[in-house]
């Protein structure tokens, strides 16, 4: 049911932020020169090229962010943990794509929510505009 699933997604929001925290600031450096790197294509004219740009970069800065989080732990400690931490880095950045998932669909049910409390016409008015959208894709289909 889908009371069970937002409680499901509560807990492992609960459980796995602090992992999810290190996952993100892990990969923030890598998905923000993917992020310019895009952004740079775009500027030329060539937009199609932009998706392909960000997946080129993403298969190049990741791992590459893996492998410096390992050189780091490496110098600092030991091979053990520097081994150890490439799939841990892995890991921790498949968490913070999730949880950050998790997050924007809360923030849009916290923004319906709050629309619905202050503007309940507004909210009425297009929640069944909506509907009618939902059903008249459906004839169509």
């Amino acid at each position: 049911s889908d009371v069970y699933k937002r409680q499901v997604q509560t807990w492992y929001l609960v459980l796995l932020f602090p992992v999810a925290m290190i996952g993100t600031i892990i990969h923030t450096p890598a998905y923000q020169i993917t992020k310019l790197l895009a952004a740079i294509y775009t500027r030329h004219d060539a937009d199609d090229i932009a998706s392909t740009v960000k997946v080129l970069a993403g298969i190049i800065f990741m791992p590459l962010t893996w492998l410096i989080i390992a050189a780091l732990i490496y110098y600092f400690w030991d091979w053990r943990p520097a081994l150890a931490s490439i799939p841990l880095s892995f890991f921790a950045g498949w968490i913070a794509l999730i949880t950050l998932e998790y997050f924007a669909e809360y923030r849009g049910w916290a923004r319906a929510i709050l629309r619905f409390l202050g503007e309940r016409e507004r909210f009425l008015r297009l929640y069944v505009e909506r509907g009618e959208l939902q059903r008249e894709l459906k004839l169509r289909h």
